[in-house]
C-alpha cells in the first residue's frame, strides 16, 4: 500500500488579506492571498492563514478567506499553542515583520520563519516619511504615519533564545539585500522570492485606450500623495485621469478633497478582470508616494504594458521602464513641474512610450511569476531546514522535554 506523501503545510502570516472583511486592503494582503493562490495550485504546499487579529466573532475561531483557511487569535497564548499544534505547519512564511506577528511566532516557537521582505522600513525611510505634510499645513498629525521597529525581529534568530529556531530574510528584490542589517538588526542574506505572477498571463491582452489615459492604482493613503495626482491632472485637461483606490480622505485631519477637475474621475476600489482592463488601457501610471517598497501596482502596469510615472524608483525598474523624477520629501509638490515635464515626454513619445511597455511586460513576467516563486521558496526552505536539522538540541530544550515544562 502507497502512503501519500504529506504535503508541506506553509503558515502564511499578515495582517491583511485582500478581505474587507477582515479589514483594509493593501499590498501585504495582495501577497498573502496570491502566495496562498500559488500553494494551492502546487502539488508540494498546503497554505493556511495565520493572523495576530482577533476573532471577528466570540463564537468563531476559523474561517476562510479567498478560499484559504484563517485562523484568529484568541488572546490566550497557551489556548491558541494546543488550537496550533494538530495543524502540523512545517514553515511560517510572513509577510515582511511587523511587531505584532509575535504573539503568532511566541504559538509556534520551534517553527522556522521565513521573513519576505516586501516593505523594509530602514531608519532613513522612516525619517523621509516623517516629512510628510499635507498641502498648505505645516501640521505633524498624518494619519497612517508612525514608526515601525523591526529590529525586534532579530530576538528570534539570537543562539541563546530557549527554542533556538531558525529565520531566513528572503527579499521580493535583489536591491533590499542591502537594507536587511538597518531594518532587521540582522545580517544580510541572499534569498530572493519574487512576486507571483501578477496578472494572468495566458488571458492577457494589451487594449491602449485610443485617447490618452493615465492611472493612479492605490490606497488613497496620505503617504501616498495622492493630491499630486490630482495636481498633475490640471496641467493635461485633455487627458483622461482615473483614480484607482478607496477613498481614504475623509477625516485625515488636514486635507480635503475639492475643487476637483473635469478630468479626474474617482472609481474607488476596482480588482479582478476590470482593473487589469483599465490598467491595460492606460498609456501611463504615476506614482506619487513619498515612500513604499516597488508597489504590486508599479508590477501589474508594467505586465499590463503600461510605463511608468514615479518620484520614487524601486531597483531601477522606474528608470528601465518609464522616468523617475526623484523624490521630493513633504507634500511633493516641489516635484510637480518634473512631474508635468516626465508625463509630457511619455504621452508626446509614442514610439518610446510603446518600447517602454513592452520592455517592462517582458521584464515582470520573467522576473516575477508563478514557477519562479515556487522554486525559490522550496530552496528556501530546504536551507531553513538543513540548519535545523543538523543543530543539536540545546540543553534548555532536552530538559524541557524531559520534564514537560514548555
Amino acid at each position: 500500500m502507497l502512503i501519500k506523501k504529506r504535503k508541506i503545510k506553509v503558515g502564511i502570516i499578515a495582517n491583511e488579506f485582500m478581505d474587507e472583511n477582515l479589514g483594509r486592503l493593501g499590498g501585504f494582503g495582495w501577497a498573502a492571498k496570491r502566495a496562498a493562490e500559488v500553494f494551492s495550485q502546487s502539488q508540494e504546499f498546503e497554505p493556511i492563514f495565520l493572523t495576530p487579529l482577533p476573532y471577528p466573532d466570540v463564537n468563531r475561531s476559523t474561517g476562510v478567506s479567498n478560499g484559504t483557511r484563517i485562523i484568529f487569535r484568541s488572546g490566550r497564548k497557551y489556548l491558541d499553542m494546543l488550537r496550533l499544534l494538530p495543524e502540523r505547519i512545517d514553515i511560517l512564511l510572513t509577510i515582511d515583520y511587523r511587531t505584532d506577528y509575535d504573539v503568532v511566532f511566541d504559538c509556534l516557537p520551534m517553527t522556522p520563519i521565513i521573513t519576505w521582505v516586501r516593505d523594509p522600513r530602514s531608519p532613513d525611510d522612516i525619517d523621509k516619511m516623517m516629512t510628510l505634510r499635507f498641502p498648505g499645513s505645516n501640521s505633524t498629525d498624518i494619519p497612517g504615519l508612525h514608526r515601525n521597529d523591526s529590529t525586534a525581529l532579530s530576538a528570534y534568530v539570537q543562539p541563546n533564545r530557549f527554542f533556538n529556531r531558525r529565520v531566513i530574510l528572503a527579499s521580493k528584490m535583489h536591491y533590499l539585500i542591502a537594507k536587511h542589517t538597518s531594518t532587521y538588526n540582522m545580517p544580510s542574506s541572499n534569498f530572493v522570492l519574487p512576486n507571483p505572477d501578477v496578472i494572468n498571463y495566458e488571458d492577457f491582452r494589451h487594449k491602449p485606450s485610443p485617447h490618452p489615459r493615465v492611472i493612479y492604482l492605490g490606497r488613497l493613503d496620505p503617504i501616498k500623495r495622492p493630491w499630486l495626482f490630482i495636481e498633475l491632472a490640471r496641467y493635461f485637461p485633455d487627458v483622461e485621469f482615473l483614480m484607482l483606490g478607496r477613498d481614504h480622505f475623509e477625516g485625515n485631519g488636514g486635507w480635503q478633497l475639492e475643487n476637483l477637475p473635469e478630468n479626474v474621475k474617482m472609481l474607488g476600489h476596482v480588482s479582478g478582470t476590470e482593473k487589469y482592463e483599465l490598467c491595460s488601457s492606460a498609456w501611463v501610471l504615476v506614482n506619487t508616494s513619498l515612500h513604499e517598497e516597488s508597489p504590486v501596482s508599479v508590477f501589474e502596469a508594467l505586465a499590463s504594458e503600461t510605463p511608468v510615472l514615479s518620484y520614487e524608483d524601486w531597483g531601477d525598474i522606474v528608470k528601465s521602464f518609464g522616468i523617475s523624477i526623484g523624490q521630493h520629501t513633504g507634500n511633493g509638490l516641489e516635484g510637480i513641474t518634473h512631474l508635468v515635464d516626465g508625463l509630457d515626454q511619455l504621452l508626446s513619445n509614442h514610439n518610446r512610450r510603446q518600447a517602454l511597455a513592452k520592455a517592462g511586460h517582458h521584464y515582470v513576467k520573467n522576473e516575477h511569476n508563478n514557477q519562479r516563486f515556487l522554486s525559490n521558496f522550496k530552496n528556501i526552505y530546504d536551507a531553513a531546514y538543513s540548519k535545523l536539522l543538523t543543530r543539536e538540541p540545546t540543553v534548555k530544550l532536552r530538559n524541557a522535554i524531559k520534564t514537560g515544562s514548555f
